[in-house]
Order: C-alpha cells, then sequence, then structure tokens
C-alpha cells in the first residue's frame, strides 16, 4: 500500500507540472527547518523560480520525526510541499548498486527538475572503506544510506555509463556542505573525519581558536559558556576554476566570505569531480562540480542559512557585539556573492536550460 501511494504522489505531481509548467524540485532531508528556509527563499525570491513546488524525500529508518515535517506543512497551509517516505529496506552493503529503492529514485528523477541535498552529520566512514576515528559522530546511518545511494543512482552508476542523469544531463543538483560530501562519497571519494587534527596537525581546541579564521567550525564557543555565540565560522574561499560558469557569481570579490558549521572535508575526490572553490590556504575543498553533468555543484558552506537573508543579529566571537548578519557580509563585500549563488542554480532551471528531456 505504501508503494502504491509513493507512486500515486508521484504521478500526481507529473501531471501537475506538465499542465503548469512547474518546475519541481525534490529537498532531501526536509525536516521542519529546511522546509521553512526553502520556502522563505523561494517566497522571497532568492531562489528565483517561477511555480516552482518541492518534494521532500526522505527514508523511514532516518532519526527524524518526519510527522513534524508533516504538521508544519499543513498547519502552514504550504501548497508548494509534499513528502514522500521511501520505504523499502536499504543496508550499508546495498548503497552502491541496484537495490530496494532503485526503481522509487528512478521515478522521482523522472518527475523532478533538480535535487538539494542538506547539511547534516558525519557519514559513516567504513562506507568510504576507512576506519573510524574518535572525533566522528554517526548519529544517522540510514539517512546516509539513503542519500549516498541515491547519489549513486543519479551520478555514478557504472562510473556514470547508466548513471540516472544521462536521461536528463540538465538536471540540477545542489549539494550543501553534507550535500557536497554525500555527493564526493557517492562519486567513491573518501573524507578527512576532522579538519583540525588531519589537515592542521592541532591537538587542543585553543589551538583550533588561535587559527579561527581556518577553521569551518566555531571552536571558541566549545569552550565558553556564552549561548548567542553561534558553533560556526565565518571565513573566506578562494575560486579555483575560473572558467567554470559559476565563476560569475564572484564578480569583483575573489575571496568572498562565507558560513562553515562541519568538521569534516572532501579529502580524496570522487570519480568525474573536480574542485572549483578552496578555502584561502587551498587546503580545504570549498566546491566541487560534475565533469560530466555540468548542473551538479556542491558547496562545503551554507548559502541557505536563512539569518543571511533576514538580516538577524550574530556573533562569532566573545570579543564582537551582535550584528546583522546580512550588514556584516555586506561589509565584506560578501552579500552580493550569496544573492549571486541562488541566482545561478534558479538560471539553471530555467526553461531554455531544463530542456525536455525528462
Amino acid at each position: 500500500m505504501k508503494k502504491f501511494l509513493i507512486l500515486l504522489i508521484i504521478a500526481n505531481f507529473y501531471f501537475i507540472s506538465l499542465a503548469n509548467d512547474t518546475i519541481t524540485i525534490l529537498l532531501i532531508h526536509p525536516t521542519v527547518k529546511n522546509i521553512n528556509t526553502f520556502n522563505y527563499l523561494s517566497l522571497n525570491k532568492i531562489i528565483d523560480i517561477d511555480n516552482v513546488k518541492f518534494i521532500g524525500v526522505y527514508h523511514k529508518d532516518e532519526q527524524y520525526d518526519y510527522s513534524k515535517s508533516k504538521e508544519f506543512i499543513a498547519d502552514s497551509n504550504l501548497t508548494n510541499f509534499s513528502l514522500v517516505e521511501l520505504s523499502n529496506p536499504i543496508e550499508k552493503t546495498d548503497i552502491y548498486k541496484d537495490n530496494n529503492l532503485s526503481s522509487q529514485f528512478d521515478s522521482l528523477f523522472l518527475i523532478s527538475n533538480a535535487a538539494i541535498f542538506t547539511g547534516g552529520d558525519d557519514i559513516s566512514p567504513s562506507v568510504y572503506g576507512n576506519k573510524t576515528k574518535f572525533l566522528t559522530s554517526i548519529d544517522d546511518p540510514y539517512r546516509h544510506y539513503f542519500e549516498i545511494s541515491f547519489l549513486y543512482h543519479l551520478i555514478e552508476k557504472d562510473n556514470g555509463k547508466t548513471a540516472l542523469l544521462n536521461k536528463n544531463p540538465n538536471y540540477a543538483i545542489l549539494g550543501i556542505c553534507l550535500g557536497m560530501q554525500t555527493i564526493n562519497v557517492a562519486a567513491k571519494g573518501t573524507m578527512y573525519q576532522d579538519i583540525p587534527t588531519e589537515v592542521y596537525k592541532l591537538k587542543c581546541i585553543e589551538d583550533a581558536v588561535k587559527i579561527q579564521s581556518k577553521m569551518h567550525k566555531n571552536y571558541s564557543k566549545l569552550i565558553s559558556d556564552d549561548k548567542d555565540m553561534i558553533g560556526a565560522s565565518l571565513h573566506p574561499i578562494l575560486l579555483k576554476d575560473i572558467e567554470n560558469p559559476i565563476s560569475k557569481i564572484f564578480n569583483d570579490n575573489k575571496m568572498p566570505y562565507v558560513l562553515s558549521w562541519h568538521h569534516q572535508a572532501v579529502k580524496k575526490i570522487g570519480n568525474n569531480l573536480k574542485v572549483i572553490f578552496t578555502s584561502e590556504d587551498k587546503k580545504i575543498i570549498e566546491g566541487l562540480n560534475h565533469t560530466i553533468f555540468k548542473n551538479v555543484y556542491g558547496v562545503q558552506f551554507h548559502p541557505e542559512y536563512i539569518k543571511i537573508y533576514k538580516n538577524q543579529e550574530i556573533r562569532f566571537n566573545l570579543e564582537d557585539k551582535q550584528k546583522a548578519f546580512a550588514d556584516l557580509l555586506k561589509e565584506k563585500n560578501s552579500y552580493q556573492f550569496h544573492i549571486e549563488l541562488w541566482r545561478f542554480f534558479s538560471s539553471l532551471l530555467s526553461p531554455s536550460c531544463i530542456g525536455t528531456s525528462n
């Protein structure tokens, strides 16, 4: 019965899309926070796509209580959001092959124009053939099994030869933070499990605080009792691939500041991926693009962070006063970069770009 309902929802979205020229985006890990964020970005034309609908997709064995998302959609009367639960079992050994979810992956792909893979916790290193280090925290393994396998089917299956995107190479994928890491792991890449200890060879939090501008989370918060300090880090990124179409979003600022909140990073780059952004010191990969499927992008930072666009107050350090986030980014000539990034993503879904392959 559940499988029938999933197919019914998918069919309904398919016919609505045909009738209304709707752009359908799969929102992976549709928590209340993510739904609220992407609804806000859409309503305020930060994601500037007409007739956009979101299908939130998740697996039943994830840790998050998605009944909260269902209630939020209903209570907020969000007619352009719906949810699809995938219930067929998936295990770690099923990720990189045809499995119980393969047919549903295919159906979801066929009725959508894009997918956004959002942030979250650490991927189990055993998935990419590594032992688990002490600082790695594995909280939601089935979320990762589902998401990695979905991306494997989308971009990597048989080294891309039988990947779903062959049916529509204009399909757009954006991976945000964990989402970019998932793209990399799905493409058979590996990860640094902890940036301070593995990349910078640090042993103590106080040592990380001394070079906070190179860190990707706010280590000051871990040794402070200040509840108002954000756990994220604000730092510059560097454009590496100047020939990439996304390079135009940098405009006159070649090192814009971005918000990061993670402690893991891409190590070995996955198949058919190339680096487009790095950290200022070039030690951390901040952006990836697929070399075959050109509309597949991953960013290691958080351009969707809603406080940016609501201009809400934020503080990163004990010495700082609370400051409106957008104003802070404008001082660093970096606010427009975030706007342009979403314009770029939106442009990938314009009628002239998406084609008719689906």
